[in-house]
This record gives structure tokens, C-alpha cells and sequence, in this order.
């Protein structure tokens, strides 16, 4: 996690670099999302590991360490600035100025153990923001498991139409999910010792190589004929 973070700052950084050097209004929207996405990393190697280094451009020196206040009042600052060059509601997979109020609420809702005072005045005005920003919770259970999010982290999820727990109707799914889910499902007569869902899996997986290797040979034949 600690390098995944560190590498989305750096990556960050070098965007901010480059693309400061042109000019436009797009340009100032997509340098703001850099400024995000870097104040995100640092929010969660703030909360993860303390007191992480802070450096905001390519550098081949190692950077020195920091501690949480600085962290703190860093993203705090990145947040307030770029406030006002974020879109108001932008497309799928892209933060606005809502991403930018919820970081911050949930950075002054740890203000008190992060820095030693509290600010749980502005959590309060940042969270309210939020709620009034015309996001709703997605409530509907569509896959009909009890509860709605695990759709959170569908590739899709904003373009993918679930069906009501009752529906006939099933989202598309792989073939070989299918296959596999029929090949489970099957009821038949087999020894005890193949009744077991890891065994029915080791033939499965024994079928699966034997029918890959019969199409290479194939494939093979073919190609000396």
C-alpha cells in the first residue's frame, strides 16, 4: 500500500509538471484532479503511516520526512485551492468539487488525533455540503444479496442496469462463469468421494486443460498440413 501511495504521488507530480506548462481551462480542471488524486494519496499515507516524506516535484534526492501536522495542513491547503477549479459534476471515473469536500470533511474529522485540535465544526460544513450536493446512497438491493454495495465496485456501475431480485432476467455474464456454475449445480449419481464442490472443481480444471491442449493440437496439425 505504502508504494502504491507513493507512486501515485509521484505519477501526480510529473502530470502537474507537464501539463502546468500549457494553458486553458481544461488544462486547469484536469491539473486540479492531479492536485486531488495527489492530496488523496497523501490523506491515506497521512492516516496509514504518519509521518510520511512531502514532496511535490520529480526530485533524484531523497526527500526528508515530514509529520502529520505538515501532512494535514498540506491537504488542506490543496483542497481549499483547487475548490473553485473543479467542475461542479464531471463524467464517470472523474472527481469534482464534491470529491474535494468529502476529503475534506473526513480530513477535519481526524483533525483532533492527527494535529491535536479539533475541527469538528468544518467536518460538520464540509459534510453538509456533501449531503446537499444532489448525491443520493444507492439503496436498491437489485442483485437481491441483502444488501446494495457491493454495486458500488461494479466496473460499470453507472451504465448497468440490474434486474429486481424477482426478475427472470440476469446481467451478462462470462460463458465460462456460466459453465462453471452449471458444472457445480449438476445433480447427479457420483461416487461420495466426487461430491465435494473442490473436487467437482480438480476435474473441472483437469477437463478444462485436456480440451486446451486437444485445440493447440489442432491448431498444430493444421499448421504442418
Amino acid at each position: 500500500m505504502y508504494y502504491r501511495l507513493a507512486q501515485a504521488v509521484s505519477f501526480s507530480n510529473s502530470f502537474i509538471k507537464n501539463a502546468s506548462e500549457l494553458s486553458g481551462d481544461e488544462v486547469s480542471v484536469f491539473v486540479a484532479e492531479a492536485r486531488f488524486l495527489r492530496a488523496y494519496a497523501y490523506y491515506n499515507l497521512l492516516d496509514l503511516y504518519g509521518n510520511v516524506p512531502l514532496t511535490t516535484e520529480i526530485s533524484t534526492e531523497l526527500p526528508t520526512q515530514s509529520n502529520r501536522t505538515e501532512l494535514f495542513n498540506f491537504i488542506e491547503s490543496e483542497l481549499m485551492e483547487i475548490e473553485s477549479s473543479m467542475l461542479a459534476s464531471n463524467e464517470y471515473g472523474r472527481v469534482d468539487n464534491v470529491a474535494a469536500h468529502a476529503l475534506l470533511s473526513r480530513l477535519y474529522l481526524n483533525a483532533e488525533a492527527w494535529t491535536g485540535q479539533d475541527r469538528y465544526a468544518d467536518c460538520i460544513t464540509y459534510s453538509q455540503n456533501v449531503i446537499n450536493s444532489g448525491y443520493t446512497l444507492n439503496m436498491n438491493v437489485a442483485n437481491g444479496n441483502g444488501t446494495a454495495y457491493d454495486e458500488l465496485f461494479i466496473a460499470d456501475n453507472d451504465v448497468t442496469d440490474f434486474p429486481e431480485p424477482d426478475s427472470p432476467t440476469i446481467p451478462t455474464v462470462s460463458p465460462l462463469l456460466i459453465d462453471v456454475e452449471i458444472f457445480f449445480s449438476i445433480d447427479i449419481s457420483l461416487p461420495s468421494w466426487l461430491l465435494k464442490p473442490i473436487d467437482r472443481l480438480l476435474i473441472f480444471c483437469i477437463i478444462s486443460f485436456i480440451l486446451y491442449w486437444c485445440f493447440l493440437g489442432t491448431i498444430n496439425s493444421k499448421s504442418f498440413s
